[in-house]
């Protein structure tokens, strides 16, 4: 079977399934600050049994930190500025997964 994503022939593996939240941290009160950051977190599961994913590839586009998705499957970027995200969940054997999340300022 040809796999559109990876341009490879042959099955994929599985596929995985990406859940993502925010935690927005407070800003400091200094109102010199024009930028607010907030947190992107989430788990990483496997579509077919809903199994943790552990060393998965997380990145964001816009680019920010990127992070690696633990034994539970979770994952966290600290320090994302606001605004509009794709989040791309990776890894080999997978097929790529994509979310997309917005961080808001100042909640």
């Amino acid at each position: 079977m040809y796999n559109k994503m990876t341009g490879k022939i042959g099955e994929v593996v599985g596929v995985l399934l990406v859940l993502t939240s925010m935690v927005l941290v407070s800003c400091s009160d200094e109102p010199i600050s024009p930028k607010k950051y907030g947190t992107i977190s989430g788990r990483v599961l496997d579509a077919s049994d809903d199994s943790p994913v552990e060393g998965v590839s997380i990145t964001t586009t816009p680019s920010t930190v990127s992070a690696t998705t633990d034994k539970t499957g979770a994952y966290t970027i600290d320090q994302v500025e606001s605004g509009s995200y794709t989040v791309r969940a990776s890894r080999q054997g997978y097929k790529n997964a994509f979310t997309s999340v917005i961080v808001h300022e100042g909640e």
